[in-house]
């Protein structure tokens, strides 16, 4: 069953989420964009003890660009198949967090619905096979995406900082 209908399954529990939402955002502000604790643009620090917390060591290697350091590290799930993480650092800090896997149904419907929660509705974008749903604050973005891959599904959930980005050389 496609992760969007499962979701669209849920339209009760996606409403009483939108409920909360709204009483949240008349409460202050939105919450920065964040998934499995790992936020762009925190320092390399922070993303190491993110992982550590979870069971999983970064590795890091240096790129051509001086600026710029390429991470990776594997979280094993709990009960289901590991997922990788890999982030970008820019001045060692996370210009871009991405982490993917495969993934159940239940699992993507359980994302979308503490993101949804956390950050607000949003509207599905889909593309051929593939499915996502994209938040934005302060130039940053938060992008779950969803694809049907071999027989199973693929998700993936990307971080983004368009400032830490914006601000590199031209290649």
């Amino acid at each position: 069953m496609p992760a969007v209908r499962l979701l669209t399954r849920c339209g009760g529990v996606l409403g009483l989420a939108a409920g909360l939402v709204a009483l949240a955002a008349a409460q202050g502000p939105s919450h920065p964009l964040e998934f499995r604790g790992l936020r762009a643009g925190m320092p390399r620090a922070d993303s190491e003890a993110v992982l550590r917390r979870a069971g999983a060591t970064l590795s890091c290697q240096p790129t051509r660009e001086p600026r710029i350091t390429a991470c990776s590290a594997t979280l094993q799930g709990s009960g289901g198949p590991a997922q990788t993480v890999t982030l970008s650092l820019v001045d060692d800090r996370v210009a871009i967090a991405l982490v993917a896997g495969p993934a159940s149904a239940e699992q993507i419907s359980a994302w979308h619905e503490e993101l949804t929660i956390r950050y607000g509705e949003t509207a599905v974008r889909r593309r051929g096979p593939q499915e996502s749903f994209q938040w934005i604050r302060q130039r940053q973005m938060l992008r779950l995406t969803v694809r049907r891959e071999g027989g199973g599904l693929l998700a993936s959930v990307s971080l983004i900082d368009g400032a830490l980005l914006d601000g590199l050389p031209r290649p």
